[in-house]
């Protein structure tokens, strides 16, 4: 009998921990219309890098046991082995994404049984079950009522791969118009599922996964109190309330917080009080972040009209690797400093709590004595006025 390879990640370092324990997890699979052409594969990026198990799939089914730390999430990709290949070749060597189906999000947890179900020409877009964690069985509720747009967004993907490596820009960019649509629609349905399943966990993971955050403390605030009194007390309740209240504390007038990072160009060490004296914007941004790398020319222009002795830019990144940042920094042809969000330091709160930032990109104008003048979370509306009024139209 053919063997397939099923390639999976363990421990997705995304996960959030219930209590620091080993415990054993199984996934069970049967997928229909499963070919040779394919294998699954379920990854973590968390740490920067791929941890590798194999496992023989045959007609389609197979059965996984691994080990986790309390409650981890997962997510797996169908990968079509030919279009890989015939991809990687037309990258010339260069690294690729994965051209398969995306993406199949989904928990393990101490003693998970989880069963795995339907046809491979529909994936993700499969059923799950798994009768000690219903979050897992709302997610796929919630994922099967966007099938027409999932399904849609995966044939724009593999065109949208060709038309990068074809060169084809327009291809490109009429793509990214249509997938944003089919995301606005489906962010849509999101925020319905919310508002009609407050007593659901699942319902305040996806508040703080789904790009909610971004929204006014009041409508926070408000969005936390409809939650019933279980899910406020869940980890993804209390992680909200944590949001907020510190959403409250970093307010325009308030006192940015100090902090010491250190530059990834230079190796040097580079503290919020080295800008006393001048205004600073403080940029959280990703280089997986779209929204993020389009506000850099703005950004640049910015920078080019104000730079000197009354103004600067210091860049935070949501990126693990100080080769990433570097990389995309040159690309998006940005000099300003450039530190890490996820750099830690005894007896330093994590950069993106200590600032509230639960949304990418968002932006903080700092003043001369070191107070918060404006917040720009996603759109940077209104900071073009703000710095004119502060520093006068220094026209380019």
């Amino acid at each position: 009998m053919k063997r397939f390879l099923i390639f999976s990640i363990l421990c997705f370092g995304l996960g959030i921990s219930l209590r620091a324990q080993d415990s054993v997890f199984t996934i069970r699979g049967d997928f229909k219309h499963f070919t040779g052409d394919q294998i699954v594969v379920l990854f973590n990026s968390a740490n920067g890098g791929f941890t590798i198990d194999t496992m023989d799939v045959r007609n389609g089914k197979f059965v996984y046991s691994g080990q986790c730390n309390g409650r981890e999430r997962r997510m797996m990709m169908l990968v079509d082995k030919k279009q890989q290949k015939a991809f990687n070749e037309k990258g010339k060597g260069k690294p690729v994404a994965m051209y398969g189906s995306f993406d199949l999000s989904f928990f393990v947890h101490p003693g998970a049984d989880i069963r795995l179900t339907g046809d491979a020409s529909d994936f993700p877009l499969v059923n799950l079950k798994d009768d000690k964690n219903p979050i897992n069985e709302d997610y796929i509720s919630l994922k099967l009522s966007n099938k027409k747009e999932q399904q849609e967004i995966n044939r724009l993907h593999y065109s949208t791969n060709e038309a990068v490596w074809n060169g084809d820009k327009e291809t490109v960019a009429a793509n990214k118009k249509r997938m944003d649509e089919l995301s606005d629609i489906m962010s849509g349905r999101t925020e319905t599922w919310i508002a009609a399943h407050p007593d659901r966990e699942y319902a305040a993971f996806l508040y703080l996964n789904s790009g909610l955050t971004w929204k006014s403390v009041d409508e926070l605030r408000a969005q936390y109190n409809k939650f019933a009194l279980e899910v406020r007390e869940s980890e993804y309740g209390k992680n909200l309330l944590s949001i907020i209240e510190s959403r409250e504390r970093i307010i325009p007038g308030a006192v940015a917080p100090n902090f010491t990072l250190t530059d990834v160009s230079t190796g040097k060490e580079i503290s919020l009080s080295d800008y006393k004296g001048k205004y600073v914007i403080i940029d959280f941004w990703g280089s997986w972040c779209g929204p993020c790398r389009a506000s850099h020319p703005h950004l640049r222009e910015i920078y080019n009209r104000y730079k000197g002795e009354k103004f600067d830019i210091l860049g935070i990144a949501s990126d693990r690797k100080s080769e990433v940042i570097r990389k995309a920094a040159s690309e998006d042809n940005i000099t300003w400093p450039q530190v890490s969000m996820f750099e830690k330091r005894a007896g330093q709160q994590e950069i993106n709590k200590l600032y509230a930032v639960s949304a990418f990109p968002t932006k903080f104008l700092i003043n001369p004595q070191g107070v918060i003048e404006a917040i720009y979370i996603g759109s940077s509306d209104g900071l073009d006025q703000k710095l004119e009024e502060l520093l006068g139209n220094n026209s380019l």
